[in-house]
């Protein structure tokens, strides 16, 4: 979870009342992981309309709100793959997918191989962290 924590850090240093509302709903998003989160819920806890807060959001991140918790979900269930031997449909389960199989096709659609391949390759290929987008990196 550093990982989030940082981001959650370049967000606030910046210390305007969005920044911190940004920064508070990628904390949600990272505590929530496995929950089925909705751009709706993600605005109303912001206090924000859903297209304004997705526009800030994609401001501050470089990514839509729900492209940014699929890319944190993959990023999380790479490190699960190479560093447990859970079966895939318990780490799809931890990352909010009850079905396996559409977890396994969101997971090739962003990294480009299937979980079991990832795994059994030892792939060290990751989502673009967040981090690396340019605004929070400053």
């Amino acid at each position: 979870m550093t990982i989030l924590m940082a981001i959650a850090f370049g967000v606030m240093s910046k210390d305007t009342r969005n920044d911190r509302k940004i920064a508070r709903s990628i904390a949600f998003i990272s505590l929530h992981l496995s929950e089925q989160i909705t751009m709706k819920q993600l605005a109303e806890r912001a206090g924000l309309s859903s297209s304004y807060f997705w526009a800030l959001f994609k401001q501050k991140t470089g990514y839509a709100p729900i492209d940014f918790l699929i890319r944190l979900r993959m990023h999380q269930a790479c490190q699960l793959l190479k560093s447990t031997d859970k079966p895939i449909h318990e780490i799809a389960a931890a990352m909010g997918y009850q079905d396996p199989l559409y977890f396994s096709r969101a997971f090739k659609s962003i990294l480009g191989v299937p979980p079991t391949r990832y795994r059994g390759a030892g792939l060290d290929i990751m989502p673009l962290p967040p981090l690396m987008v340019p605004e929070l990196a400053k």
